[in-house]
């Protein structure tokens, strides 16, 4: 089971994530984090020494996610069926986040 630190830790990285996807690293400010995690500052400060730092674990769990992704989703018999696997996944990947863009 995690610890408290461990699950607000956790708790910062998602809510960053999801700020930082809609509004940018440099369009999201520390104060607008907080007020969404209902964090304190030096909570968010112990677990991150600086915007910095958060953004790099921020693109460093979208990575872990994205080479998830690829491991799962490109996978078949023949390379073929994997291309297919793939664009299968990435279409319902989309459909699932509401994705509008081009």
């Amino acid at each position: 089971m995690a610890t408290k630190g461990e699950r607000t830790r956790e708790r910062i990285l998602m809510e960053a994530a999801g700020l930082m996807e809609q509004k940018g690293f440099c369009g999201t400010s520390v104060s607008e984090l907080l007020e969404k995690c209902g964090v304190k500052r030096g909570s968010l400060y112990f677990h991150f020494p600086g915007k910095n730092d958060l953004e790099k674990a921020v693109l460093e769990r979208a990575r872990e996610e994205l080479m998830g992704f690829l491991g799962s989703s490109l996978a078949g018999a023949t390379p073929g069926k994997a291309l297919e696997n793939f664009f299968t996944a990435v279409f319902e990947l989309h459909r699932n986040k509401g994705f509008t863009g081009g």
